[in-house]
């Protein structure tokens, strides 16, 4: 995945038969290999590090099935958004790009299609030995002289790549930056997503002072915090379907915990909930904009598991720290510890937060 190879002529033929013999087509377009284990509305973007001219490149699954590409020169900040088809054939998955919606495709795409077809192959190689956690495999290319190691999560939609780099290096110069999901066809989230990913937020660092130690009682289970805690009791008129408690030292909200109950009598078919970790790999799967580097399971048996991550909002790009503790209490029904915070703010007082999370009970 140098950048010298993607001059070569071949490649630039291989773009050009594959525009020639497949031409532009409508955005109705459906693809015969839509990616089944991704969901619609999910999407990704990853960071490309190669060279001079860095680039973000993102995939969408669009609610129809469509599959989007788009790309930003963080150079020039030039962008260029194609949707494209794959086909499985003979043994691999072939990308054929379909329609052009606006950019430059010899510009910025055609560079694109040959890192991506590249990362196709190598997923549909290696897939049937993907394990639970993060797998990594060579890929020589000995016309340039060097070996490339992909690493591959199941966790991140598509293609699951995560990463890239050279065998000789030990820094990834292409990797997974964002997952994703629109919650909806009127979102417009995946086009508006720029670099950098996230800002500090220099308001949220302070160290939480001390205070008087109280107890609260939610959902069967008690909480000790302190009185820089101020309780939310549920109000469904307020859209307040549970208890949460907010760290109000900063401002309105530093941080926030709440506990919920979740069975699955009550969720729709699609939705059901086969363990805590299957819960967990679900909230990450619908979260908006979470930072991919940052998400990690935790599965503590085979009742309990917590996942974390950072997210950040699309305008303000603050960084925020989630953290669910998920346990199955009975078949189908699940306590969920939910805890959020600034990212500066839990990182200035990690330990503060972590012990009060642990005198949970």
């Amino acid at each position: 995945m140098s950048r010298n190879y993607l001059q070569l002529t071949i490649n630039r033929l291989f773009l050009f038969v594959l525009f020639v013999w497949f031409p532009f087509q409508t955005l109705s377009a459906q693809t015969k290999y839509d990616f089944p284990e991704t969901k619609p509305g999910q999407y990704i973007y990853y960071l490309d590090k190669r060279g001079d001219q860095k680039r973000l490149t993102g995939i969408l699954k669009f609610f129809d099935g469509t599959l989007i590409c788009r790309t930003i020169n963080l150079k020039d900040k030039s962008q260029t958004t194609i949707t494209f088809q794959i086909e499985e054939k003979e043994n691999n998955l072939e990308l054929k790009p379909l329609k052009l919606i606006s950019g430059n495709f010899e510009k910025d795409i055609q560079y694109v299609f040959v890192d991506l077809q590249n990362i196709a192959t190598q997923e549909f190689k290696h897939k049937s030995s993907f394990t639970e956690g993060k797998d990594r495999f060579e890929d020589p290319w000995p016309e340039f002289g060097y070996t490339l190691e992909h690493t591959f999560w199941r966790e991140i939609p598509f293609f699951h790549l995560y990463s890239t780099r050279k065998t000789d290096s030990e820094t990834p110069n292409y990797e997974i930056a964002v997952m994703g999901r629109m919650v909806s066809g009127n979102d417009t989230s995946f086009f508006q997503f720029d670099f950098p990913l996230i800002v500090e937020n220099q308001n949220a660092k302070f160290t939480v002072p001390s205070k008087t130690e109280q107890v609260f009682v939610s959902q069967g289970y008690s909480l000790i915090l302190d009185e820089n805690w101020k309780p939310h009791l549920a109000d469904a008129k307020n859209k307040l379907y549970h208890d949460t408690f907010w760290l109000e030292v900063n401002s309105k909200r530093d941080a926030q915990i709440g506990i919920e109950i979740v069975e699955n009598k009550k969720l729709p078919k699609e939705a059901k909930i086969k363990s805590s970790l299957d819960f967990a790999q679900k909230i990450a799967n619908s979260t908006p904009m979470l930072l991919a580097i940052s998400l990690y399971f935790n599965p503590i048996n085979d009742k309990e598991t917590t996942v974390s991550y950072i997210v950040f909002d699309l305008e303000s790009k603050l960084p925020t720290i989630m953290i669910h503790r998920i346990k199955e209490i009975e078949p189908g029904k699940y306590h969920v510890i939910n805890f959020s915070a600034f990212l500066e703010t839990y990182s200035s007082n990690e330990d503060y937060f972590n012990q009060m999370l642990s005198k949970i009970k």
